[in-house]
């Protein structure tokens, strides 16, 4: 893969600055002058051994010098020394050897060259021959080693060089031996310094080249879940216990209780921190890579695994984001990096769900065929479905009117929605029946696995929830108990910090749990009539608990405001108390007025328990009217209460306002009696027997605003709820009017707003998930299609979209909820994990408060949004359908449309990955061997990858179907909720739908879906085989074979244990797994439900390992910029925290760069590929072979220099290092970089243009042409023509290039004529 996409448009236009560029080169190139710096030093010796007489000339008693030997042209001060020669050999070498040293001399004169004499010295092999000694010494002893050595290697060649050139100075030796000691001594340093715990890892990568047997090299050590975990034995210094870093290794042991079941709760949660276990924290950092790790810093991810090294908060933030791109160093010792009951990371399980999407998608092109052409089984290559594109493109030149596949989709949804009244799939068409089945099964699947994981709202999982988030308050409140008990008189920066982090855990707690009773109570009111007064009130207390929780955050982030605020949360739980008091008020006032329904006096009799068992350690007159007031309980009577008994009531609870000796845990325990009592049964939108998402269409909405509003006031006329029912019970029409009026108009606005800010079905809600769980709005789907004469769809009806909408939103989302036990953003564990290492880091924070403090406060954040990154909420609440966010998201599909084109060949380098992962003996001695000896072999493989197994299971491998290539190539956010709210206009909705649908299959026609989808498929066999190949070893006991250690370390670092491979074997043969001539193959569809976590596991493993090599950007490898979010704030309080498209711009091309920087430099740093060697060579080969392929007429005019560095940056081996330096060479006018320093130009420097555009990316290189275009006088006619035919939307297709190109040269061609 290519990693210049920074400014690709350039390439199209460089040819015309041929001439200017590449002109005929007089003076010495760089490299000429290394090599002439080499010579310098090498010429006389090497001189001397070809003469055969390196220590001298044998005398000639004949031979005499005479006048007749000189011509007048030899320089005085060689006279001296022929004059003294003793043989004709003698004679004529001197000479011949004078005249070689002043022509070196003369060449290097002419540049004076420097930088070309420094890398000559650095690099001078003589220098080199101490770098061993250096190894693994860290940086002081590797300086002084090799600085001594250098020295002492460059004073013996000094000694020849000086005796055997005529024109030797000894101030050359002094320089050069300062330059030796010098520079030797940093290069020693530095490999000392990385080499000191990395350079064994590479080293054996390396050795396990092609297949090297490693099993004596690798010391992996594993155990069994049930045997205790071996130690490696260190001498250690003495713990001090005061200390937060302490030496040794320890196991490490989580300080809590451990449930027996998964589902059962823990009481008690005050965590201290063993802090002699504080040692084995050393090993969950990332695995050294000679010093590059650092650059992990740069995505969320990386900082949250780097920040601090404490297991919990790595493990946390592993189970969420992890896709095992890169190394830990806690695998050496045996260790898997995940750290679940569940299998595999968030990341890498939602695959499962894309590869449904996919799965339901192909399944409706298929019937889609057989419906239109009578296809029943169509042809697929490399994913294609080859029959479809057909019938796509004959559509697109006969328009014969035959059903297109966009409206066979709609077709398919509008069956949904209007069986769902009826709860029966009714069509004309056969196939669309069958394809919105297949949609139903899929829904099934959704839900089945939603209560599964606790994340659909039903009435047990909210009972569930509740207990939870009540359980987690009381451990708060021990917890600040235990802090206040212990520090407050010495108030520590660890008692500070923790107290800070334990309030927001309550708060936080607390907020999800007085969401739950809103909507309980919610459902209660909007279920039956309720007074207005007490509609109101519900109201006005959701805005206030928002904005208490809101002001909190603020408070939050303020370290010093901490000790202000330990008694606020007891003032939090007062106010909840005394927010029970004003509804059971409201509810005694409609019991006397109105009478209550069944589930209301329920809720009142609940209410009076509540308000009365709040009191700690009451005193006699208190407890007399608590005794009083339970005495207003009604039960289940008939009897409507009285006003004076209302009356009485209110001034009882006047009296206990404001308790002054509040019990916390029975509030708490008396708000989980409530659902005890009223949960109710599993939710889900009311009249409809089949769910589908609703996502409105808010442009038609718009355009027939009354036609809308018409629809809503009918359903709430005919169907009132809360506070409209008891006015229409009172009859009142102008009441009636004016209350449906504001609901309409609250609804319509809602929608516009939840449109903007992608909060479908309120996937934005935090606190409560309400995401397929019911709706705002509970109206039937088929009120808002098909309405009016045009039959206006007011929902999007297409169950394609809807269903990749669907699956893009929950997938992630029920992830979530799986892996934290229902918790769906994982919270408790946040929490917890912050609380042990600040625990961990006592010292640090005791001495220096404020920074550490902010440490932690960027490390809560950075986790914040890594989890939001993975479940697909990064633009939510950003308002991205704003204009601006629209015409950014449009100027890059627009930057994609016109440079992307070439981008296949920029991948040439990604097969030759294998070799690099999997060493050139495995490749081909085991894979390609295998396949070419058994014709059907890779036909097989390549089928149950892609149809039975992992095409479903991994979701890799399905780019055709889904688009997923472009998220390799562009950060570009879905359209989702982008356009179509009219904030362009009409046209601009147009447009932006056009660029949609364009980019849409835009990877599809450059062939880039294509070559990934076939490159991942053969992969994917590669990987299941790796794994039931190790795990069958395991088993049968075999001897260790070549690189079956490697394997298993390479298998753990993917989250697959010993005990894992053994299992996985196991069941892969007791379903009858299959066996080519050499391979394994895939059935993990045959035992995923028998055992769900090995499955789990062994996907992500696949998914992970599929990735890696083929490279793919994860939520693992991104910096924010990609989400288009910038913290100022860590800058300067002054710039504050922004989000906006606009801010993607300027690395819109470069995830894939991102990625390959953990997944091949690192990685490969770090010891984790077999062939290192092999696999460098093989993609430089590849690099240079696309930079040819892309432009040959280009290629003949390149200097070496600029071939060499052209053909690594596309190998893809250098991640962005290679983007960064073209962007300071851009921006620097070529003053610095890497082309500078060897005296080339780059071809795209030297214009104030061009280096005003570079840090707007693709987009700012756009836009400085189209104003070139039309301000620039002195622009050629050619250089416009070619500027226009740059700015047209696939100009560099590779099959369409020259047809472009054509077009250009005729058209000038005629103009010039």
């Amino acid at each position: 893969m290519a990693t210049d996409f920074q400014n690709p448009y350039k390439i199209n236009h460089i040819r015309s600055r041929l001439p200017e560029i590449f002109e005929v080169e007089e003076n010495p190139t760089w490299w000429q002058d290394v090599g002439s710096n080499y010579k310098l030093m090498y010429a006389p010796v090497i001189s001397r051994i070809k003469e055969g007489q390196l220590f001298g000339f044998e005398d000639d008693p004949n031979f005499n010098v005479t006048s007749d030997m000189f011509d007048g042209s030899e320089p005085f001060e060689l006279y001296e020394d022929l004059i003294d020669s003793k043989s004709q050999k003698e004679f004529d070498y001197r000479k011949n050897i004078y005249s070689k040293m002043e022509g070196i001399r003369k060449e290097l004169s002419i540049n004076n060259s420097i930088s070309a004499g420094l890398f000559a010295g650095v690099f001078d092999p003589i220098n080199l021959i101490p770098i061993p000694t250096a190894v693994g010494m860290g940086f002081a002893k590797g300086a002084a080693r090799l600085a001594m050595g250098a020295s002492a290697v460059t004073g013996v060649q000094e000694g020849f060089r000086g005796y055997n050139d005529p024109l030797y100075e000894p101030i050359e030796t002094v320089f050069a031996l300062g330059g030796s000691t010098l520079f030797g001594g940093l290069l020693g340093g530095t490999i000392g310094h990385v080499t000191r715990n990395s350079g064994k890892n590479f080293s054996k990568a390396t050795y396990s080249d092609d297949g090297a047997d490693i099993s004596k090299e690798t010391k992996l050590i594993t155990y069994e879940p049930n045997e205790k975990q071996p130690i490696p034995k260190k001498k250690t210094e003495p713990v001090n216990k005061e200390d937060i870093k302490v030496s040794g290794d320890v196991d490490y042991k989580e300080v809590k209780p451990i449930p027996k079941n998964k589902n059962d709760e823990i009481d008690d949660v005050v965590q201290e921190v063993d802090l002699k276990e504080k040692s084995i924290q050393e090993e969950v950092a990332p695995e050294k890579a000679f010093g590059l790790e650092f650059t992990l810093k740069g995505s969320i991810f990386g900082r949250t695994v780097t920040r601090f090294k404490a297991k919990k908060l790595r493990d946390w933030s592993v189970n969420v984001a992890a896709d095992f791109g890169i190394a830990f160093r806690d695998s050496k010792l045996g260790r898997a990096i995940t750290n679940n009951t569940v299998g595999g990371t968030v990341s890498m399980n939602k695959g499962i769900w894309l590869g449904q999407t996919a799965d339901y998608i192909k399944f409706a092109q298929n019937k889609y065929l057989e419906a239109v052409q009578n296809i029943k089984d169509p042809t697929y290559i490399t994913g294609i479905n080859v029959p479809l594109q057909k019938e796509k493109i004959r559509q697109f030149f006969t328009r014969d009117g035959t059903l297109k596949y966009k409206d066979f989709m709609d077709e398919v949804g509008l069956a949904i929605i209007k069986g769902s009244d009826s709860g029966k799939i009714e069509h004309e068409i056969p196939q669309v029946k069958e394809v919105a089945q297949k949609f139903l099964d899929k829904m099934d699947l959704a839900k089945k696995s939603g209560i599964e994981a606790n994340f659909f709202m039903t009435g047990k999982s909210l009972l569930r929830r509740h207990k939870q988030l009540a359980t987690e308050i009381r451990s708060g409140l021990n917890v600040q108990k235990g802090l206040l008990k212990a520090n407050r008189k010495k108030a520590t920066g660890e008692y500070k910090l923790r107290l800070r982090y334990n309030l927001q855990r309550i708060y936080t707690a607390l907020q999800s749990i007085e969401s739950l009773e809103r909507f309980q109570f919610s459902k209660i009111r909007n279920t039956e009539r309720t007074q207005g007064r007490l509609d109101d009130l519900v109201e006005q207390l959701d805005a206030e608990s928002e904005n208490a929780f809101a002001e909190f955050e603020k408070i939050i982030k303020n370290p010093e405001s901490i000790l202000d605020i330990e008694k606020d949360i007891m003032k939090r739980l007062k106010k909840s108390h005394q927010r029970n008091l004003k509804v059971l008020r409201e509810l005694s006032e409609e019991f006397a007025t109105r009478g209550l329904t069944k589930k209301q006096k329920a809720y009142y009799d609940i209410l009076i328990d509540r308000v009365t068992s709040i009191y700690k350690n009451a005193t006699p007159k208190e407890k007399g009217i608590l005794d009083e007031i339970i005495t207003f309980k009604i039960g289940e009577t008939t009897v409507r209460g009285s006003k004076s008994r209302a009356n009485k009531l209110r001034q009882l609870l006047g009296k206990i306002e404001n308790p002054q000796r509040l019990d916390a845990d029975s509030l708490i325990a008396n708000m989980t009696r409530t659902f005890e009592a009223l949960y109710t049964k599993p939710v889900k939108p009311t009249n409809e027997k089949f769910y589908f998402t609703r996502h409105w269409n808010t442009g038609a909405i718009q355009d027939n605003e009354v036609l809308f509003r018409g629809i809503l006031y009918n359903h709430y006329l005919k169907n009132p709820v809360g506070r409209l029912a008891s006015i229409i019970e009172d009859g009142d029409k102008a009441k009636i009017e004016s209350e449906i009026n504001k609901k309409v108009t609250q609804t319509y606005n809602r929608i516009i707003a939840d449109h903007d800010n992608l909060n479908v079905e309120n996937i934005n809600g935090q606190g409560l998930n309400k995401f397929v769980m019911h709706r705002k709005l509970d109206a039937p789907n088929s009120l808002f299609v098909g309405v009016g004469p045009d039959k206006i769809n007011f929902i999007d009806v297409n169950a394609d979209s809807v269903m990749r909408v669907y699956m893009q939103r929950f997938g992630p989302n029920v992830e979530m909820a799986r892996m934290f036990n229902g918790d769906r953003f994982g919270d408790s564990e946040l929490f917890q994990s912050i609380d042990d290492a600040i625990q961990r880091y006592s010292k640090e924070v005791n001495k220096n408060y404020n920074k550490e403090a902010n440490r932690f406060a960027n490390q809560y954040d950075d986790m914040r949004e890594l989890s939001y990154a993975v479940m697909g909420r990064m633009g939510l609440g950003a308002n991205t359908g704003s204009r601006s966010n629209q015409v950014a998201r449009i100027l890059q599909q627009y930057a994609q449309l016109t440079m992307m084109g070439s981008a296949t060949l920029a991948s040439l380098a990604d097969p030759f990955k294998v070799i690099l992962s999997r060493g050139l003996r495995e490749t081909f001695g085991r894979y390609i061997n295998s396949w070419l000896g058994d014709l059907n072999g890779i036909e097989k493989a390549l089928r149950k990858a892609g149809e039975e197994d992992l095409l479903i299971v991994t979701g890799e491998a399905n780019d055709p179907i889904l688009n997923t290539v472009a998220t390799r190539m562009s950060d570009i956010d879905s359209s989702l909720g982008m356009h179509g709210n009219r904030k362009l206009g009409r046209i601009g909705d147009k447009i932006a739908d056009i660029t949609d649908r364009a980019s849409a299959s835009f990877y599809n026609v450059n062939l880039l879906n294509q070559w990934t989808t076939g490159l991942k498929r053969w992969v994917s066999s590669m990987s299941a085989d790796r794994i039931i190949r190790t795990g069958i070893a395991i088993v049968d006991g075999k001897p260790t074979t070549k690189n079956l250690k490697f394997d298993e370390q390479i298998l753990l670092q993917h989250g697959l244990t010993r005990t894992d491979l053994r299992k996985i074997a196991k069941v892969w043969r007791a379903n009858n797994g299959e066996r080519g001539k050499k391979i394994y193959y895939s059935n993990v569809t045959k035992w995923m439900d028998q055992e769900p976590e090995l499955a789990r596991k062994y996907i992500a493993a696949v998914r992970a390992d599929i990735i890696s090599t083929i490279i793919t950007p994860t939520d693992a490898d991104k910096p924010l910029l990609s989400y288009g979010k910038f913290k100022g704030s860590r800058f300067g309080k002054l710039l504050g925290d922004r989000q906006h498209t606009f801010f993607k711009i300027p690395i819109q091309f470069m995830s894939w760069s991102f990625a390959a920087n953990n997944k091949i430099l690192l990685s490969t740093l770090q010891g984790r590929h077999k062939g290192v060697m092999a696999g460098v060579v093989a993609m430089l080969a590849a690099g240079v072979a696309s930079d040819y392929i892309r432009n040959r007429s280009w290629w003949e005019n390149k200097s070496l220099t600029e071939k060499i560095i052209r053909g690594i940056e596309y190998s893809g081996l250098t991640s962005y290092w290679l983007d960064i330096n073209n962007f300071v060479e851009v921006a620097s006018y070529n003053n610095f970089g890497i082309r500078p320093l060897f005296g080339q130009e780059n071809p795209f420097a030297g214009e104030t243009g061009d280096a005003l555009s570079e840090p707007f990316g693709p987009v700012g290189s756009l836009a400085y042409d189209s104003y070139r275009l039309f301000a620039d006088d002195e622009l050629t006619l050619d250089r416009k023509a070619s500027i226009i035919r740059r700015l047209i939307p696939y100009n560099n297709i590779l099959y369409l290039k020259w047809l472009f190109k054509s077009m250009e040269n005729t058209i000038v061609d005629q103009i010039e004529d």
